[in-house]
Formats: C-alpha cells, sequence, structure tokens
C-alpha cells in the first residue's frame, strides 16, 4: 500500500510540473503572436511548439485496441477542435458583416485545414499521434525503431517544406515532423530522465543552464547562417540538425524550470486549460482587442493587449468548463 501510495504522489506531482510546462509554452505561443519583434519571435519559436508535443509524447501511452485510442483522441482533438472552429467561424462571419459566401468559405477552410487559424496545430497533433500510434505497433514499443522511424519521417517532413512547400491538406507535413518530438518525450517518460534530473540539485540546475545555453547558441548559429528562426507554422527549419537540437534542449530546459515553478497556481491552472486560450487568443481575443483598445488609443500597447487577451480567454475557459460545454476544451 505505501509503494501505491508513493507511485501517486509522484504522478501528481510529475502531472503538476508538467502542466506548468505547458502554461509556459502556451504563454509563449500567445506573447510570440502580439510581440512580433524577430529577436522575441526567435527565442520562444525556437520551443514553444516543440515543448507542446514533447508533453504529449510524454504522456503518450500505447493502445493495442484501436478504437478506445481513436475515441479517446476524437475527445481530446477532433471535438475541441469542430466546436471552437464553429465559434471561430461564427465570430469572424458577424465581425467582417454577415455573408454566407464567407461562413461558407470559412468551413470549407477549416474541413481541408491548411495552417488555417491557430487550430491547426489540433490537426498535427491529433495526426502526428495517430502516426505515432502506428510506430509504435509497427516496432511493437522496440526503443530503436520508434527512434529511428521517427527521425525518419520528421526528416521526409521538413524535406517537404524545403523542396516542396505549401501547406498539404490537414498539415501533415508537419504531423511528420513532430515525431522527433513525441519520441523524445514517450522516450524521457520510459526512462524516468527528467525525474532523474531533478532529485539532484546540482545536476538539476546545470542541466537546465547548460540546455538554456545549447538553445541560444542553436538560435544565434540559425540566425547568422539563415538570417531566419524556426517557424513550424511555415515548415521553416533553418539548418535542420541544429534547430531541432534547440528546440529539444529548449524544452528540456523548461521542463527543469518547471520543477522549481511548479507550485505556482497561475501556472498549474494554465496548463491545465490550454485549450481554449489557444484557440481563441489569436482569432477573437486580439482581433477583438485591436479595435476595443484602439478606441483608447492602447491598440498597439503590447502589454494592455496581453493584458487583454489573458482576461478574455480566461472569461471564455471559465463561461465553457462551467457549463455543459465543456466538451469544447476537451473534457
Amino acid at each position: 500500500m505505501g509503494e501505491i501510495r508513493m507511485e501517486t504522489v509522484e504522478k501528481k506531482e510529475r502531472n503538476t510540473y508538467m502542466d506548468v510546462a505547458k502554461a509556459i509554452a502556451l504563454l509563449a505561443v500567445i506573447m510570440g503572436h502580439i510581440w512580433k519583434e524577430p529577436e522575441v519571435r526567435r527565442v520562444l519559436y525556437a520551443f514553444h511548439l516543440p515543448m507542446f508535443f514533447m508533453v504529449s509524447g510524454y504522456f503518450f501511452r500505447y493502445t493495442p485496441d484501436w478504437k478506445v485510442f481513436l475515441k479517446k483522441k476524437a475527445k481530446g482533438y477532433l471535438i475541441p477542435y469542430l466546436s471552437c472552429a464553429l465559434v471561430i467561424t461564427l465570430y469572424l462571419t458577424g465581425y467582417y458583416d454577415w455573408n454566407g459566401d464567407f461562413f461558407r468559405g470559412c468551413i470549407k477552410l477549416f474541413l481541408i485545414q491548411k495552417r488555417y487559424t491557430t487550430l491547426w496545430f489540433l490537426t498535427a497533433l491529433f495526426l502526428g499521434v495517430l502516426i505515432f500510434e502506428v510506430i509504435c505497433a509497427h516496432t511493437k514499443e522496440d526503443e530503436v525503431g520508434i527512434l529511428v522511424l521517427s527521425i525518419l519521417l520528421s526528416l521526409a517532413g521538413m524535406a517537404y517544406g524545403i523542396c516542396v512547400g505549401g501547406e498539404p491538406y490537414w498539415n501533415i507535413d508537419v504531423a511528420c515532423v513532430i515525431q522527433i518530438y513525441l519520441a523524445a518525450g514517450y522516450l524521457c517518460r520510459r526512462h524516468a530522465i527528467l525525474e532523474k534530473v531533478v532529485t539532484k540539485p546540482i545536476l538539476h540546475w546545470s542541466c537546465m543552464l547548460l540546455c538554456f545555453l545549447v538553445m541560444g547558441l542553436c538560435i544565434w548559429v540559425n540566425w547568422e547562417v539563415t538570417g531566419e528562426y524556426y517557424e513550424l507554422f511555415h515548415n521553416q527549419h533553418c539548418i535542420p540538425l541544429v534547430t531541432v537540437l534547440g528546440a529539444l534542449t529548449g524544452s528540456f530546459g523548461v521542463w527543469c524550470l518547471s520543477y522549481f515553478l511548479r507550485n505556482m497556481r497561475v501556472l498549474q491552472y494554465l496548463g491545465k486549460n490550454t485549450m481554449l486560450y489557444f484557440a481563441f487568443h489569436q482569432s477573437i481575443a486580439m482581433v477583438m482587442g485591436k479595435d476595443l483598445l484602439g478606441q483608447f488609443g492602447m491598440g498597439k500597447n503590447n502589454y494592455v493587449m496581453f493584458l487583454f487577451v489573458m482576461c478574455f480567454c480566461f472569461l471564455c475557459d471559465q463561461i465553457v468548463t462551467r457549463t455543459p460545454l465543456r466538451f469544447m476544451a476537451g473534457k
């Protein structure tokens, strides 16, 4: 009984600092959309989406029963995607004056999903975990096989962006690219790498600082050599090996940082409720904020815009999660 209780406590603590990590990634996404300066985006874009995918890999569980697996993922990704897409479509249609053609056009864009609104992330993640499930089934969860196939698929997705370009249906290119991040998170969990690091203070601090140092070096090399920064939205990878190294080390560094911040209730809350913040912050909150704040001459004040967006999304989250509409948040 004592061992079971200890495992439960460890699991709860692990979920808590992973929630904090998701909160940091969410804040980085929102800030990256508000602060458009390249200097800011170079840093935030280097790790924010990759870390979301690594966390998804961390919590991934191979399920031999495909019906059970699809039902779970549909509830977690597809239902929120479709319901949030409808809300965004209705808002944008009303914002640009009601027009049936505009409404139908938005619905079509959501159905084919080629990087349309921030919800493109959900389709890439949904397809990504389906692909990763196939990889685990094909390799019978052999770690070497998982790593090899994940790297090959990631390279194929990057090659598509470099050689072909454009956005394929349902962002399948990014769904392939993220396999390396899903695999990294999955293998970190299987070997309890983060847990082994954070239990030793000197190793914890050293690892965190080293990870951030490597990420910063990768950002600098990419910018100096290519003049670009990492941008998954455009499948833009600069120097792929350098970019992936920076994303992996930066994400792990934030994981280490999250352990120090694990008792912050605000970050815990954000990490548990990322869905609606992610869905509505750019397509609705920022559009609304630009108009409302513009009337007071504050439309271009990034700090005020950030505060407005966070308050608006908090209100939406409270309305949804406290009503029968909670399915929109994947709950």
